[in-house]
């Protein structure tokens, strides 16, 4: 993506799952189990949820990810990073553990847009 694709990003749930997915380690689940093909979701989730699922749940492939639905409330698990500061502090917390830099007195969205630049630093 690039930095004028992120900076035209509203705030709001396709930032949010943007900064879940890129930013936070989200991933795409489904269920171990397919009882048909047109009936198989997919859903949004951390490695804790992969773990307490006990194999029920697997983690998607990235070439799969667009082969599937989407379940009703599939973003539920990701928090409302671009709009809650709360949430922000959450992203601001993971790119300053991974050594890159970030300043104080950001707005959530500003904290979001800058995380997603500074993927890979």
């Amino acid at each position: 993506m690039t930095k004028e694709e992120i900076l035209a990003m509203k705030p709001g749930r396709d930032l949010d799952i943007k900064v879940a997915l890129e930013v936070m380690g989200y991933m795409w689940f489904t269920h171990l189990i397919h009882f048909s093909e047109e009936m198989t979701v997919k859903w949004l989730g951390t490695q804790a949820d992969l773990d307490a699922s006990k194999g029920a749940f697997v983690a998607v492939k990235p070439e799969k990810v667009y082969e599937l639905k989407q379940r009703d409330r599939f973003d539920e698990a990701v928090p409302n990073y671009s709009t809650d500061l709360d949430a922000a502090r959450q992203v601001a917390g993971k790119i300053l553990g991974s050594g890159c830099q970030i300043s104080e007195g950001l707005s959530a969205e500003q904290v979001c847009k800058i995380a997603l630049e500074k993927v890979g630093c």
